[in-house]
């Protein structure tokens, strides 16, 4: 199907509704944009100090992204969705009441509740999807891009509205950033009326199931493909968003009102990911509709590369972005159709996450060591972008190949 639910008629559907308000409060991070600024202000923290906050939520997140998936698996998604927003909730009131040494403790809530909804939302989604199309006739493929989508636009309601509160004080941004966080916790609450999705496991037998699944996911061509290309790509994604803030600096460009900026493009992100249905029905399938996003990412990176004006990162900014969404919307639903046992859904997505994660940590420390400038980081990641995209461009020719001489 090439039609993607809008918005009103995603509001409308029972369960669906829930997953959609929840999804836009959770990426109500009023605090992310202005992290480095709203810490300085409040303690005086230092950009050694901050570096160090950062460390301890990448080495807190990778420590506990799979053990999530695993206990999202066999417990349900909902309970850990809930859990999720209760961390985030302790996080936020740590990051903006709590003295020094409390930070590393908020980073380390604000990394577990990452870890315990990124992946096994998609994973809910798609189980709770299952169990009521018959009833409600939307499928995971339609619902799934409208929900990133709800994702975005929190994201950009963040920005916009932490750069008003930001104007008005640091402790107003402290006070709203609770105040959403609160408010996604509340929505969790509306997740009981949901049906139940966990798998029934045998304690005994979880971790043969992981073992033998793990290496019947092996041996399928497509999950192998899908895994890989998604976290490859995702990893650009998230590490070109690092890059761009030393550009901003080298170009004199960064600020408090960078929120305003951040909005303005990410809402191209949401329509990226509306448009994702449509897209892989004009490419005709999800491997030549990934194709196209990747293009549209070397682009993005490329006109980074060649940036000297406001107008030239604004306009990069939103090609990464509406690729974001697109590729997004196009990557996770093609990577649950590729996988056949769905007792491992949320722990398989959550690898994903955790190999995103590693790769970035990895990639960012690598070009600290040898002290990257900003247009070697992104001269980097273009070869990795043009790499994935021949990679992806001979798979094609080759399933070609193999259906017209069996």
């Amino acid at each position: 199907m090439n039609r993607t639910l809008n918005p009103l008629t995603l509001l409308q559907t029972p369960g669906l509704r829930i997953i959609a308000v929840w999804t836009f409060f959770d990426r109500v991070l009023l605090l992310t944009p202005f992290f480095a600024i709203f810490l300085a202000a409040r303690l005086n923290v230092s950009t050694a100090e901050i570096a160090m906050l950062y460390a301890t939520y990448t080495a807190a997140r990778l420590l506990t992204e799979l053990p999530f998936g695993v206990l999202a698996d066999r417990f349900g998604e909902a309970r850990m969705l809930r859990l999720a927003s209760l961390l985030a909730l302790i996080a936020a009131l740590t990051l903006a009441y709590g003295p020094m040494p409390a930070l590393f403790v908020g980073q380390v809530f604000f990394a577990m509740s990452e870890s315990a909804s990124s992946g096994i939302r998609d994973a809910y989604l798609y189980r709770l999807c299952k169990h009521q199309e018959d009833q409600h006739g939307w499928s995971y493929n339609e619902a799934q891009p409208a929900i990133i989508a709800f994702g975005w636009s929190g994201i950009v309601f963040a920005g916009v509205t932490g750069t008003l509160l930001a104007m008005i004080s640091m402790k107003a941004l402290g006070l709203g950033a609770v105040f959403f966080a609160t408010i996604a916790l509340a929505v969790t609450i509306w997740l009981e009326t949901l049906p139940k999705t966990k798998i029934d496991h045998n304690s005994r037998d979880t971790l043969l199931q992981i073992k033998l699944t793990f290496f019947a996911l092996l041996g399928s061509r497509s999950f192998c493909f899908w895994f890989c290309t998604m976290t490859v790509l995702t990893f650009v994604l998230t590490v070109s968003t690092f890059v761009i803030q030393p550009l901003l600096v080298e170009t004199n460009l960064a600020g408090p009102g960078n929120g305003l900026l951040y909005s303005a493009v990410t809402v191209l992100a949401v329509y990226g990911a509306h448009l994702t249905n449509w897209l892989k029905s004009i490419f005709r399938s999800s491997q030549h509709s990934l194709i196209g996003g990747i293009g549209l990412l070397a682009v993005a990176l490329g006109l980074l590369l060649l940036a000297e004006s406001f107008v030239t990162i604004f306009v990069a900014m939103a090609f990464l972005r509406f690729a974001w969404g697109w590729l997004g919307g196009t990557m996770t639903p093609a990577l649950n159709a590729s996988i056949p046992d769905d007792t491992l859904r949320a722990t398989i997505l959550s690898a994903s996450s955790l190999a995103v994660g590693l790769l970035g940590t990895v990639t960012l420390n690598l070009f600290a060591v040898f002290e990257f400038s900003t247009e070697e980081m992104l001269s980097t990641l273009l070869i990795i972008v043009g790499i994935v995209g021949v990679s992806t461009l001979v798979s094609s020719i080759w399933q070609r190949m193999q259906k017209e001489n069996p």
